[in-house]
């Protein structure tokens, strides 16, 4: 359970002096105060996942020079899948150090959907590096050591405590039969893709997770490792995407639909469910080539931005009609750090401040769990139910938001 770490150092002098990476090596603690059964990891399930708590702070002072909290997903199966490594670079004054690390099942942490629940910011651990037998809620594992940045050592191990590891694989986390079925809709026309689309498509179900940006913050992912494939099921009728999987989704999913045309961009569209569901219906969208690139053209994007993209259309309550004069907001972060911007009818320049007869409309800088609202500007209808939306890395992805059929209240 390696980590790689790579510090900036500065030195009395005032210049910097950049270290080499030194590897952090997590070890099971077999000691009879560490309480781990065995030395292998292999022997420590964790099918329910994990929130991972990783600092480093100033053995003197206390004041903390680098945390992370991250949520790591149920795709591992034991401890030795713990994947915690990226690398951090922070800068820190040649002194000693203390490296804490910790992981809990998510939801003793109050952690929801991506989020991966609120660390401690209190110290949780004894003089030994063990974790504090009166801190509540217990760790599954937990340790931490003393290590001086001036050395030349190049690797600092840490003995994790064995204080409660059952949490991460209690009976409830175990995997059962999900019967998923996937359908997908073209962005443009608002209808069921053709038969001929959909045997240009890979789609699939996946659960987006936050992984280190190298900066000590988190960006979304749903890789292809956290996607299962949905094969096509229904050529005659309309397509189908479905399968039958022994697994076990947490609070989001999204659908994950990728056009085999060259140079395309996979698009995904997230919803809520609820945790230990066993009957999955999905909604999928296909954003054709060319309309991506007329939208990222009147955006002044030239290459599809690492950060990834929304792309939504506001539609009417039977979702076939798109909606002019609604305002889109995210509403849960720091005005002006949302970018919500508008495509004008031939989706050819942005336009004002809402939507045009398309209802098109784009959004940059709004993580991924932001809450979203639209208003229409001239009736006052208001959106229909809660939307899940945000970047994700390299992905389109795609927010139908609709409209209640009447305002509220009349």
């Amino acid at each position: 359970m390696p980590v790689a770490i790579g510090m900036l150092v500065t030195g009395c002098s005032g210049s910097d002096v950049q270290l080499p990476p030194f590897s952090m090596q997590l070890t099971l603690d077999t000691s009879a105060a560490g309480g781990c059964a065995s030395s292998s990891c292999a022997d420590f399930g964790m099918i329910c996942g994990g929130t991972l708590h990783m600092r480093v702070i100033d053995a003197e002072t206390g004041f903390e020079y680098f945390s992370i909290c991250k949520r790591v997903n149920g795709t591992p199966l034991t401890l030795c899948d713990l994947d915690v490594g990226a690398i951090v670079a922070f800068e820190l004054p040649p002194t000693m150090v203390r490296i804490e690390v910790a992981i809990w099942r998510p939801e003793n942490l109050g952690a929801v959907g991506t989020n991966p629940g609120t660390c401690p910011s209190e110290d949780i651990f004894d003089l030994q590096g063990r974790p504090l037998i009166t801190f509540d809620p217990q760790p599954a594992f937990g340790g931490a050591v003393f290590f001086d940045i001036r050395s030349d050592d190049e690797e600092v191990v840490i003995p994790l405590a064995c204080t409660d590891p059952e949490q991460l694989s209690a009976p409830d986390c175990t995997p059962s039969n999900v019967s998923v079925a996937a359908t997908v809709s073209d962005l443009d026309t608002l209808l069921d893709i053709t038969n001929d689309q959909a045997t240009n498509l890979a789609v699939g179900i996946g659960e987006p997770r936050g992984v280190s940006d190298g900066m000590g913050g988190n960006v979304i992912v749903i890789d292809g490792a956290d996607t299962f494939d949905l094969p096509l099921t229904s050529p005659g009728g309309v397509p189908t995407f479905a399968a039958i999987l022994e697994t076990q989704f947490g609070s989001i999913v999204c659908s994950v639909v990728r056009d085999l045309t060259p140079q395309s961009v996979t698009s995904v569209i997230c919803q809520l469910v609820d945790p230990g569901i066993n009957l999955l219906t999905l909604r999928g969208s296909l954003i054709p080539k060319q309309v991506l690139d007329e939208i990222l053209a009147a955006a002044a994007i030239d290459t599809f931005p690492e950060a990834g993209l929304v792309v939504g259309r506001v539609v009417d309550e039977t979702g076939f009609t798109p909606v002019a004069s609604v305002r889109v907001e995210a509403t849960d972060i720091l005005p002006g750090d949302a970018q919500i911007e508008y495509l004008s009818d031939d989706r050819q320049i942005l336009i004002g401040s809402d939507t045009s007869s398309n209802g098109y409309f784009i959004a940059r800088g709004v993580p991924f769990g932001t809450s979203w609202t639209a208003t229409h500007t001239l009736d006052g209808r208001e959106q229909n139910g809660p939307f899940v939306a945000g970047l994700i890395k390299n992905k389109v992805t795609v927010l139908i938001i609709k409209l209640d059929s009447e305002v509220i209240g009349q």
